[in-house]
């Protein structure tokens, strides 16, 4: 599910960081053979702004991430929707300057972790040419965010005739379309690419096999720790999970599962 979490920005920090917490709690109960050093995360939308907020919050622990159509870190501030709307619709007014200086005064007082840790996180970014709703040149900005902090590795695909959606090789609409599902068939494996790229990155083995997907293995959590309220934060009571069958709670020691986390 994509979920948004829209919180003063002094308790901003705070939750993120609680939250990724807990994340990783939930994920050792279901995995005991859990990698805590490979916790990644993603995002479309308003879940790639979280996304973006997550990693950047908790950037000693979270070492990549994709985003679909997000916003720069901070782009809204303390002002809200409308202010975020804005940073949607014109790119323009968005000062990146200015955003990173804020960053460091965050990372300075202890409220998000150092912006050092950046420098070794790798980045994916994805941004349709024809996207209505998140414009291009904002995701640009993100992009020029990330290089200002010096991401190890930034990959970009701005070059794609899509509007606004979660891209794939073989599901969804007309790249060009927009509507739901809001998962649109471009002929790019954004997630996989993604994971490929990250896992490349940490040095960890990947494989380009699908694997098959257990409906039992899709679990439930409650969000309720973390103050979810449709209304005053859109963060949805449920949260979802899978757990691979080889990742669960009787997973061989000689199994190494990881986290990501998708907004």
């Amino acid at each position: 599910s994509f979920c948004t979490l829209l919180i003063p920005a002094p308790m901003r920090a705070v939750a993120l960081s609680a939250f990724a917490t807990a994340l990783l709690a939930v994920a050792a109960v279901a995995t005991p053979t859990i990698d805590p050093r490979t916790l990644t995360t993603s995002g479309i939308s308003a879940g790639a702004a979280m996304a973006v907020q997550y990693e950047i919050a908790n950037s000693a622990k979270v070492r990549a991430a994709g985003i679909v159509a997000g916003l720069p870190w901070y782009c809204a501030q303390t002002s809200g929707l409308a202010t975020a709307f804005e940073c949607m619709d014109d790119p323009e007014t968005i000062n990146i300057q200015t955003l990173d200086w804020e960053m460091n005064v965050s990372a300075t007082d202890g409220n998000i972790d150092p912006v050092a840790n950046l420098k070794s996180h790798a980045v994916m970014l994805f941004s349709g040419m024809f996207d209505t709703v998140v414009n291009q040149g904002t995701m640009k900005k993100l992009a020029d965010q990330y290089t200002a902090v010096q991401v190890a590795q930034l990959k970009t695909y701005f070059n794609y005739t899509a509007e606004h959606a979660w891209i794939t090789n073989f599901y969804g609409n007309a790249c060009d379309h927009l509507g739901t599902p809001f998962i649109n068939n471009c002929g790019l494996d954004f997630a996989g690419e993604f994971i490929k790229m990250a896992w490349a990155h940490m040095g960890e083995n990947f494989t380009e096999t699908k694997g098959a997907y257990n409906a039992s293995n899709l679990k439930t959590f409650s969000q309720a720790t973390f103050g979810a309220d449709s209304w005053t934060n859109s963060l949805d009571s449920t949260g979802y999970y899978y757990v691979p069958t080889a990742c669960g709670p009787n997973a061989l020691p000689s199994v190494k599962c990881h986290v990501h986390v998708n907004f």
